[in-house]
């Protein structure tokens, strides 16, 4: 049988002679049916190989032609050595120079693995000798070749030999960085140091002159070994690239240096390298500058002892204005996999089923950089499941199957330490923090700015901060060189569809970072049915971050401060700008009025609702929407929009003041004070009566007291009895507050007299409520009280204001207390707890079960009593509610010392008189002085009750309950002394 040599130059020996194949086309059919020997070959197959991509029409009669004098030089077996079958053209011949290469190098592998390096050796040299030459195709097995008979000549103690390959390694393009380790340890074990430095420092220079990389772990590791000057060490690895079985392939390592000063990213880092397992695509996402490749890198280079094979890392360019083609990245990436530029497809198909199986059968990472969409990635997946991918990208990449892990701006102690790091500064002072903080905490913002100040140190942090407070200035600050944040947002904000882009350029206009989807479409003029389209694309270009995913309307989006700004800057359209705010107000003030009145608090009358869609859960809107709220007159009153302004601050009221956020209820009140010489009487008289209410809270009666009756003078200028009537109430409130409790039943007379003229239902009935209720805490004797407070509790229940029953049933339970009646307060004081629970005021929850537990002790109960201030000071501890815990702390002092445990009852004492110590709220302090006082009057410690009851008596004004029981503990002394 013949024998075929393709080693070199196809030969057909017959006999152990050459046959003449009949010319140059014969002879390249005829090499590519050796080279796949007794399997079949199709004629596309052998028309690529011999003709390329662009063949002649007659090109099937020349294969006809070519494979008949392959025949003819085969013999008379020539139709049965070559033969067409269904797959294709079959050449049987009995051995083949390929063949013996490879048997022999699977017989020096096989040695190797035994520890049988001189034969490994003798194999390996046999085998290489065979070649003649550089096949096309065959070029990475030849390289392999060689590379086993260096390492074997090593292993076995000739580095001299090795050095003969010097012309094969240094030729070898792009560089074998496997042949260079090779050469470079022999020369440094056969003794030529400097030899092997300079060869180091030639591989180093090529790689990153060629392909712009850095030298691989391998030569690094070497590196190490060289400068140790134990060459002998680096003889360890290499045995492992023959005895790991196969034959030893390129192994790239492609990633970019690691980045000077990395900061931070542990969470984001660990869950990147969690995802990264073989078969993985992991999608790191964020805006432009925010450090995405810097992570990728980093997480790549940890995870590289997972793929054994290598790393391949491009950039696709995919903010530039033509991204990279994938058709040329894979050809990049199979010159990478040791494929020479001259056997690298052209064919679209053909490329990329040669990148498939080459990643078939590896262990690979591919990091793809900067990448523009999901079509630009999909057809760079490697093939192989013991692969992985890591994508970086400035959108989600939809219609991509990857995890995806977000990245955003920096956490503040990063952001100020990463600052740190570029300025060399030693200080943590204000200044960096302010100067991370108008950075964005963006981490290419951070570095413009670090490295400007490190550049000129006349500079410094003061002045920087000042540069950049200027918002107009700021994005010109933010560049330098092709670095600019400015167009890390520019880029994503120039793909957006035209409703996307317009949508965005309202929201940054708002005064707040943070809204909802439901804010977002009203201050957009499309389709309802197209704003989650838009909020889906602008979150997908991570021009927007989702906060809250509440599945619905209300879930809550945030832009980037810089997005924020760098949009502002785009957007030069004033006029239309104004008119998109002036129409997004007044659809947030629809909604603010009609949930306002949906609100089941009734002592603040809103606004008559507009015509709208009832609001499911009012409680739920005004807690998503209250930032926004509380900005949106100020923002609504700089446009000229002075009536939706007001309107807007009316209706978040009563919210707020449930909520107790008086702070952000004097920022309304401090807005409409600007313009209320422009507000019609109503819009006068609510201001004012806001204002009451932050005087009222912050201690200021006087001042509360004058605010309150400018407002009643507006309300009756407008004839509303109803709000004249919830003014009154408000008025009564702040006398009783001020001890002005003839004034105080006054207005509640005046405000009874008010509600009796109109139909008392809803909100109405409500308002009734609160007025009975006041008046309740105001009058004495208790029956009177007691009637007030029932009065209140049949409004609250008529106007379902569970507020309103909480607060009624608590003022009945301490009424009946007082009365004796314990059983009847304790079940009201119940009732008011789980009343306050049902609408989430766990603070009045925990305070009625406070004043319940004082109704036990009252009934002598001290062990019902303990069980609930022991649940009270455990809840007031959770939440935070100091002077509540020293009150119930006290208490439990008073139930020890009831109990008759004075020991006890005395530790505890000063347990809360060390905790009102810090507390500015001298009645509370007093009553623990008291029971301080009774307990060392108990054990017979004059001393301290003496000292107990002076202090106390300090407290308090003359005319104060506790100064009677002060002075009746001082006068113990002169009862005992008579």
């Amino acid at each position: 049988m013949p024998r075929a040599l393709v080693l070199g130059p196809a030969v057909l020996l017959a006999h152990g002679a050459p046959v003449d194949l009949g010319g140059t086309r014969p002879r390249a059919v005829f090499a590519a049916l050796a080279e796949r020997a007794g399997t079949p070959v199709p004629a596309t197959d052998l028309i690529a190989h011999v003709w390329g991509q662009d063949p002649p029409r007659t090109v099937a009669n020349q294969l006809q032609i070519a494979v008949h004098r392959v025949r003819a030089a085969l013999g008379a077996d020539g139709h049965r050595l070559l033969r067409l079958e269904p797959g294709g053209y079959v050449l049987e011949v009995g051995e083949s120079d390929l063949g013996d290469f490879r048997r022999l190098t699977a017989e020096g592998e096989r040695a190797a693995r035994a520890g049988n390096w001189p034969a490994a050796r003798t194999a390996f040299h046999t085998a290489a000798a065979l070649w003649r030459g550089p096949v096309a195709g065959l070029e990475e097995e030849r390289l392999a070749g060689i590379e086993r008979r260096m390492i074997a000549d090593l292993v076995t103690g000739d580095p001299l030999a090795v050095l003969g390959h010097a012309d094969t390694v240094t030729e070898v393009t792009p560089p074998h960085e496997r042949l260079w380790y090779l050469y470079i340890l022999a020369l440094a074990l056969s003794g030529d140091e400097k030899g092997a430095e300079r060869a180091h420092a030639r591989i180093r220079r090529e790689l990153a002159d060629t392909l712009g990389l850095d030298p691989g772990r391998d030569l690094r590791d070497l590196a190490g070994h060289l400068a140790r000057r134990d060459p002998a060490a680096a003889l360890a690895p290499i045995t492992g690239w023959v005895t790991g079985g196969g034959p030893a392939r390129p192994r790239p390592m492609e990633l970019p240096a690691e980045i000077r000063d990395f900061v931070g990213r542990g969470e984001e880092h660990a869950h990147a390298r969690a995802l990264l397992t073989p078969g993985a695509v992991v999608a790191i996402v964020g805006l432009g500058g925010v450090g995405k490749t810097a992570l990728a890198s980093r997480v790549a280079r940890d995870a590289g002892e997972d793929f054994p094979d290598g790393c391949l890392f491009i950039d696709l360019r995919g903010v530039d204005e033509t991204p990279r083609e994938p058709h040329a990245v894979l050809g990049t990436f199979l010159r990478s996999l040791g494929i020479p530029d001259d056997v690298v497809p052209d064919d679209r198909d053909a490329r990329l089923a040669l990148y498939r199986t080459l990643t078939a059968e590896r262990r690979l990472l591919v990091v793809l950089d900067n990448a523009y969409d999901a079509a630009q990635v999909r057809d760079l997946l490697p093939a192989g499941d013991g692969c992985a991918v890591i994508v970086t990208a400035r959108t989600a990449l939809p219609g991509l199957d990857a995890s995806r892990v977000p990245l955003s701006s920096l956490p503040a102690g990063d952001a100020v330490e990463l600052l740190r790091r570029l300025t060399g500064a030693g200080d943590d002072t204000p200044d960096v923090h302010r100067l991370a903080e108008l950075a964005g905490r963006l981490p290419l913002a951070l570095r413009i700015v670090g490295a400007r100040v490190a550049r000129r140190r006349d500079l410094g942090f003061a002045r920087m901060v000042a540069r950049l407070t200027d918002e107009h200035a700021r994005l010109d600050q933010l560049a330098e060189g092709d670095r600019m944040v400015r167009s890390c947002v520019e880029i994503g904000y120039r793909r957006l569809s035209g409703e996307a882009a317009a949508a965005l350029r309202a929201v940054v206009w708002l005064p707040v970072a943070e809204f909802t989807l439901e804010v977002l479409a009203g201050f957009t003029t499309v389709n309802s049915a197209r704003v989650r389209e838009i909020i889906e694309e602008l979150a997908d270009a991570q021009l927007l971050v989702l906060t809250r995913d509440t599945g619905d309307s209300l879930a809550a989006y945030v832009a980037h401060d810089l997005v924020r700004l760098c949009i502002r800057d785009i957007d030069e359209d004033e006029e239309t700008r104004n008119l998109t705010l002036a129409r997004g107000y007044r659809v947030l003030l629809t909604k603010a009025v009609r949930a306002a009145n949906d609100l089941p608090f009734t002592q603040f009358p809103v606004l008559d609702p507009e015509p709208a869609v009832a609001v499911a859960d009012p409680q739920a809107w005004f807690a998503a929407h209250r930032e926004l709220l509380v900005a949106a007159p100020g923002a609504a009153q700089a446009i000229g929009e002075v009536d939706t302004a007001w309107r807007i601050g009316v209706s978040t009221v009563a919210h707020l003041d449930h909520t107790s956020r008086w702070d952000e209820l004097d920022v309304i009140a401090s807005v409409l004070e600007t313009a209320v010489a422009n507000l019609p009487p109503l819009g006068r008289a609510m201001t004012w009566h806001i204002r009451a209410k932050c005087l009222r809270e912050s201690g200021r009666y006087r001042d509360a007291i004058r605010h309150m009756r400018l407002a009643r003078v507006e309300y009756r200028r407008v004839g509303d009895a109803l709000r004249e009537a919830s003014g009154l109430f408000e008025l009564a409130v702040v006398t009783r507050h001020a001890n002005q409790r003839s004034l105080a039943v006054a207005a509640t007379d005046r405000a009874l007299t008010l509600l009796s003229g109109i139909e008392t239902a809803g909100r109405s009935a409500g308002v009734l409520g609160w007025v009975h209720l006041v008046r309740a805490n105001t009058l004495d004797p208790a029956p009177e009280m007691l009637d007030q407070a029932e009065r209140a509790l049949t409004c609250f229940e008529s106007a379902g204001d569970p507020a309103g029953v909480a607060n009624a049933h608590g003022v009945l339970g301490v009424v009946l207390q007082r009365r004796g009646e314990f059983d009847r307060a304790f079940r009201h004081l119940e009732h008011a707890a789980h009343a306050h629970r049902a609408i989430g005021e766990v603070n009045g929850a925990i305070f009625a079960l406070y004043m319940a537990a004082d109704v036990h002790i009252s009934a002598g109960a001290y062990d019902r009593a303990a069980y609930l201030v022991a649940e009270v000071i455990a809840e007031a501890e959770r939440l935070q509610m100091r002077e509540l815990h020293a009150r119930a702390v006290r208490s439990m002092a008073v139930i020890r010392r009831l109990q008759g445990d004075l020991d006890g009852a005395l530790e505890i004492a000063y347990t809360a008189l060390a905790m009102v110590g810090e507390l500015d709220v001298p009645t509370v302090k007093a009553n623990v002085l008291r029971t301080l006082a009774q307990v060392a009057a108990d054990r017979g410690d004059h001393d301290l009750r003496r000292r107990a009851a002076r202090e106390g008596l300090a407290l308090v004004p003359d005319d104060h309950p506790f100064a009677a029981t002060f002075h009746a503990l001082m006068a113990i002394d002169e009862a005992d002394a008579g």
